[in-house]
């Protein structure tokens, strides 16, 4: 709640029947909460005084029906209007953070060590058995001159609930004003602050998934969350194409990580390409027979010589690079990026790979055995375990992301999420969530 003071310049002596009437304009007022000046009124007479004391607090989010403006109107009757002034509120936009960031408390269902950040584990008893923590709440903030608030956006608000009722500075967005459908959250992510083009983003832009452009039939983010987010501003969307994947998720194939030099971040891509070169580079020194998912039980062993023998896992790895790529150059455009900003991580398809290693007939299209669905904390990466081929003792997958990422200042923590999240089609960061610091800008500070 916010406390206003208006000091109004009249006439020098009080004169019998004078009176301020403040009023809301029509089109501005929200039959759904009770006003600010009154109780279901859109004005107010006020006994004439030289200062006044209200109280503003906002309701709702700006929306597709909703600029986030109003104004509030006081003006001064001798008993007809002979002064006017108004006032301008500007609801506080709902504002993501991205990785780089730093972490102010991590949610997870269970962990093994702690890298230096506040933990909450939310047990089987509260998540009732939904172990997608990234896919079912989103952290954010609002913040004014006199106050900030952080907010979570959430799909299993019972849950959720019981899992903030003991940190009562978290507001939860109640049923009413969610504006997307269960497991959308995953599909969210937010760039570090870019300047493209000479415009600034100070605040970052927000990415979401969706069909490919002008395709009638594929699955996008609901209209209602793309209009609720385009209406915050300061945090510009940029729509990617994902609905090529099985989940559809952008996390699937992203993922940004804080670096001590140029823009103070990378961009990290899954490269199908940059993991078949890693694979032949082991044939052509004699270690096509180094098998994957060698330490993990009951899956069946698959060497580097059969995997690059696949055709079937050679075409697919051609259409998701494809598909990949496509993201980059829309990224490179609408983030301001160069070819050095961006750091092309080895990964392979879970369809095929799947078909070979659990012998699953059917599976979906595609998922992505992904590092670069990783959990983020400082310098601290938690990487899901790639199981791949050993050379000396070592997973060569594992050797090849530390040394693309350590020279950034990075650390690479390997977590073996093989059963719980890698045969369901996700990784780490689908199994977590994190509150992140505020940014130290004002979103009132920039040009919007």
């Amino acid at each position: 709640m916010a406390e206003i003071f208006a000091w109004i310049w009249g006439p020098i002596t009080e004169r019998r029947g004078t009176y301020h009437l403040m009023y809301v304009m029509m089109l501005l007022a929200d039959g759904d909460y009770p006003l600010i000046l009154a109780s279901g009124r859109l004005s107010r007479e006020i006994k004439y005084t030289k200062e006044m004391t209200f109280y503003v607090s906002g309701l709702k989010f700006a929306d597709n029906d909703f600029a986030g403006l109003v104004r509030i109107h006081v003006s001064l009757l001798q008993p007809v209007r002979h002064h006017l002034f108004y006032l301008q509120f500007k609801m506080a936009p709902w504002i993501m953070t991205p990785n780089v960031q730093a972490p102010l408390k991590v949610y997870v269902c269970r962990y093994v060590r702690v890298l230096g950040v506040e933990m909450q584990i939310i047990t089987n008893e509260v998540n009732r058995g939904d172990r997608w923590i990234q896919d079912e709440m989103e952290f954010g903030y609002i913040q004014a001159p006199h106050q900030s608030s952080k907010i979570l956006w959430d799909f299993q608000i019972q849950t959720d609930r019981m899992v903030m009722s003991n940190q009562p500075d978290i507001v939860v967005v109640d049923k009413e004003q969610r504006k997307a459908v269960p497991g959308v959250l995953g599909n969210l992510e937010v760039s570090p602050p870019v300047t493209v083009n000479g415009k600034s983003y100070l605040l970052g832009r927000i990415i979401i998934g969706g069909a490919f452009p002008f395709q009638t039939d594929g699955r996008n983010m609901s209209s209602a969350t793309r209009n609720f987010l385009r209406a915050q501003v300061v945090q510009e969307p940029i729509v990617l194409f994902s609905d090529w994947l099985a989940v559809g998720h952008v996390d699937e194939f992203l993922s940004f990580v804080p670096a001590k030099d140029r823009k103070g971040f990378r961009l990290l891509l899954a490269s199908p390409h940059a993991a078949y070169k890693l694979l032949q580079g082991l044939q052509e020194t004699g270690h096509g027979q180094a098998k994957f998912f060698e330490d993990v039980p009951n899956v069946t062993k698959v060497t580097v010589d059969e995997i690059l023998a696949d055709k079937d896992l050679h075409d697919k790895n051609d259409y998701y690079q494809r598909c990949i790529d496509w993201n980059r150059d829309r990224l490179k455009n609408e983030l301001g990026l160069d070819e050095d900003d961006i750091v092309d991580i080895p990964l392979l398809p879970y369809a095929p790979l799947f078909k070979l290693v659990l012998n699953i007939s059917e599976v979906r299209l595609s998922s992505l055995s992904l590092q670069v669905n990783m959990i983020v904390l400082y310098y601290n990466l938690g990487i899901a375990k790639p199981c791949g081929p050993k050379v000396g003792g070592q997973c060569a997958i594992e050797k090849e992301v530390t040394r693309l990422l350590e020279p950034l200042g990075l650390k690479c923590n390997f977590i073996n999420d093989f059963v719980p999240y890698y045969e369901n089609e996700g990784d780490v960061h689908c199994g977590s969530n994190v509150r992140r610091k505020a940014f130290n800008l004002k979103w009132w500070e920039m040009e919007i």
